[in-house]
């Protein structure tokens, strides 16, 4: 069932300039009114066929990479055990995607919705350690995007504080989870950690993910998108001056916030004897 909610709709426009504006940046976010809908509509086969007509940027690509996903876990068989985690969470953060997708745009999916859920359900009973903090973050993180605040904050109080700490995934996820309450100060400090440990991919996520929409209009999310030299030309167009920061490729399909850990990395030196 999908339902149709009143939302505000505001699709950003990333622009990545290297001089002059790009084909691929004017057409971040171009996708169709039609594609939409056939996202809405479950048929992920024909909106697939739309986007591969589409104007390649990266919004396009993101939301190609995601149906793929998709696609590929309803036609294959029950995972292994060895890659059953994997493989649930990254379907699970594939319908989750596309269900923030469809939200930005005004459009609830109960469809998405559901099968985000069973899946995290799926990743959290084979996950093993931290992985099952980090499935239960970003489920909570779904909770709170789908309006059900209760839920979210009893998911969130099951997490442990060193899961929502330390690396890149802690911080994205946090900040994933606090921009889904609205919790405006929250999402920009956890942004500006994830920003200070991997300045590139943090922008490449801001750019093409729909988690921020519901504070994407509030002055301190703004101010901080000016500290990061991502620049808001109009309301609908962010850029990112040449001089500042080279373009950003997505090299392949990757999901908003699901790249992985990042450790830190130590320079070795000799000790003096």
């Amino acid at each position: 069932m999908i339902k149709r909610i009143s939302l505000p709709i505001f699709i950003i426009i990333a622009c990545i300039s290297v001089g002059d504006a790009s084909a691929e940046g004017k057409n971040q976010h171009t996708i169709s009114q039609e594609t939409i809908e056939l996202i809405a509509a479950g048929d992920l086969q024909g909106a697939s066929v739309k986007l591969a007509e589409s104007p390649q940027g990266m919004k396009v690509k993101y939301i190609q990479g995601e149906i793929s996903k998709v696609l590929y876990m309803e036609a294959s068989e029950k995972p292994s055990k060895s890659n059953a985690y994997n493989a649930y969470r990254r379907a699970a953060t594939a319908y989750h995607n596309l269900y923030l997708f469809l939200l930005a745009e005004g459009v609830s999916s109960d469809k998405f919705l559901s099968e985000a859920k069973k899946n995290y359900t799926k990743a959290s009973r084979v996950a093993k350690g931290m992985q099952k903090d980090q499935c239960k973050l970003l489920e909570a993180a779904l909770f709170a995007a789908s309006g059900d605040l209760k839920k979210a904050s009893k998911i969130f109080e099951k997490v442990e504080q060193a899961a929502t700490f330390g690396d890149f995934a802690a911080a994205e996820h946090a900040a994933a989870y606090n921009a889904a309450l609205g919790n405006v100060d929250e999402a920009v400090r956890n942004l500006q950690r994830a920003y200070e440990i991997d300045p590139e991919k943090t922008s490449e996520w801001i750019f093409v993910s729909d988690d921020f929409f519901k504070i994407q209009n509030e002055p301190s999310f703004l101010e901080m998108l000016r500290k990061f030299a991502i620049e808001p030309k109009n309301e609908t167009t962010l850029s990112i001056p040449a001089s500042k920061k080279p373009a950003l490729e997505i090299a392949e399909p990757s999901p908003f916030f699901m790249k992985g850990i990042n450790l830190p990395k130590y320079k070795r030196t000799k000790r003096k004897k």
